[in-house]
């Protein structure tokens, strides 16, 4: 049976997964719900999704339902739709005849569209059911895969301008590019309202394994890679000639030159181009451009939190012989992936920041707080101070600082990011693991 799968448009995550269904399997439909008046968490990315659809050359079996105009929100639709596929015959079909807004998206989605009367399934499932494709037939999927994402089908002016730019950032090796290439993926999308926050990285922690990897024992070279964040990958990058930023890469030249068609898929090039001659490993907190990395049949390894029950679904693609590994550790890296963790009902940045806002306050009217520091502070002073202590005690460790030491608030602050010793050493023995010696 064809498959019909609802992708809201703030669900950006599954999207290059979704591409790579839609190039195994020629029945299968993306209905794309479309709401531009949404904000926070659910804001519309649909512009971004339908780009990646099309560089991929499956748009055609994409369809927008665009809600942007109704007073119906997208959360409203979302409510109404997720569990209704796996519910199946116990679940009654909206009215063919609808009589509101909600009626007449559910029509649509249920009746319009093959396979109809059925509701459509959850973006999320295109992960099992390409799991699937690749137990059936691996080298069949992962050649289409390829072929749609244009794996090593680049113009040869396209090609050389990519050996343009991979020279130019190489250079700073002098060319000694390590046997082991290490791709350390930088994701910030929560911070800018986006969903998982909890999931997003840590700059502390990816400085702790680019230096560990390039410069501690110094067995790759190590790229830093996707989210970038007041110049703080570039800052990492220039500590060793063996740390490579590639972070945006296609805001760089030869990508707005060349790639302007197709700037995501240029980057899987350049990465499955490396592969060619080096053993290339990936790792970051869980996403979908790890994903696509895994489907390219690079080394993947993605991490996320002991007990995080939303990344199950992905042990799917490890059990089917995809090469994306999963990395569970016991406490985030950042500190604001870290209060998620705590408290798992702060599900935004909106929700951390009125959270921490109220602490911050608290703290700040706390005698004991004044008693502790310089009292000849600027009062503008006290709410950052009050902020950091409000933040240590919401990670559970209450900061010590004392008297005029308030550089030493922030020396505190700043030990309890990055990963726990425990979470390091078991991150390094498995992606060592896959090195070559």
């Amino acid at each position: 049976m064809a498959e019909k799968i609802l992708q809201c448009g703030y669900m950006s995550g599954d999207t290059y997964t979704a591409t790579a269904l839609l190039a195994l399997d020629r029945s299968a439909r993306i209905l794309l719900v479309k709401d531009t008046k949404a904000t926070g968490e659910y804001r519309d990315k649909s512009g971004l999704i339908r780009s990646i659809f099309q560089e991929s050359g499956v748009a055609d079996r994409v369809t927008v339902i665009d809600i942007s105009s109704f007073r119906l929100t997208i959360k409203e639709v979302w409510d109404a739709v997720k569990d209704r596929y796996r519910a199946g015959a116990r679940t009654a079909l909206p009215p063919t005849r609808p009589t509101g807004e909600l009626e007449g998206v559910l029509k649509q989605l249920c009746h319009d569209h093959e396979p109809t009367g059925n509701w459509p399934r959850s973006i999320t499932a295109v992960t099992g059911l390409v799991a699937n494709e690749w137990r059936s037939n691996p080298e069949r999927t992962q050649k289409l895969v390829a072929t749609a994402w244009r794996v090593g089908k680049l113009p040869t002016e396209d090609k050389f301008a990519l050996y343009e730019y991979m020279a130019g950032k190489f250079a700073k090796t002098g060319f000694n590019i390590r046997d082991n290439i290490l791709v350390l993926w930088s994701r910030q999308s929560g911070k800018t309202g986006g969903a998982h926050l909890e999931l997003d990285s840590s700059y502390s922690g990816i400085r702790q394994l680019a230096r560990h990897f390039a410069i501690t024992e110094p067995r790759a070279t190590v790229l830093l890679s996707g989210d970038e964040h007041d110049d703080k990958l570039a800052s990492l990058a220039s500590e060793s000639p063996q740390i490579i930023n590639v972070a945006g890469m296609w805001n760089d030249g030869p990508w707005a030159t060349h790639f302007a068609g197709a700037k995501f898929l240029a980057q899987f090039a350049f990465f499955k181009y490396l592969a060619d001659d080096y053993r290339v490993v990936h790792l970051g907190m869980r996403s979908g451009m790890l994903e696509s990395m895994a489907l390219l049949g690079m080394e993947t390894f993605y991490l996320e939190p002991l007990g995080s029950g939303s990344g199950d679904r992905m042990v799917a693609f490890q059990s089917r012989g995809i090469t994306y590994r999963r990395i569970q550790i016991h406490a985030m890296p950042g500190l604001t992936a870290r209060i998620v963790q705590n408290k798992p009902r702060l599900s935004n940045r909106e929700k951390v920041d009125d959270f921490l806002a109220t602490g911050a306050s608290m703290q700040e009217r706390r005698r004991k707080l004044r008693q502790r520091f310089d009292t000849d502070r600027p009062r503008e002073d006290y709410p950052w101070l009050a902020k950091a202590h409000a933040k240590a005690q919401l990670v559970g460790s209450p900061l010590e600082s004392r008297g005029n030491d308030w550089e030493g608030v922030q020396d505190e602050l700043d030990s309890l990011r990055g990963f726990n010793p425990a979470d390091l050493d078991s991150i390094v023995r498995l992606v060592s693991g896959k090195f070559k010696t």
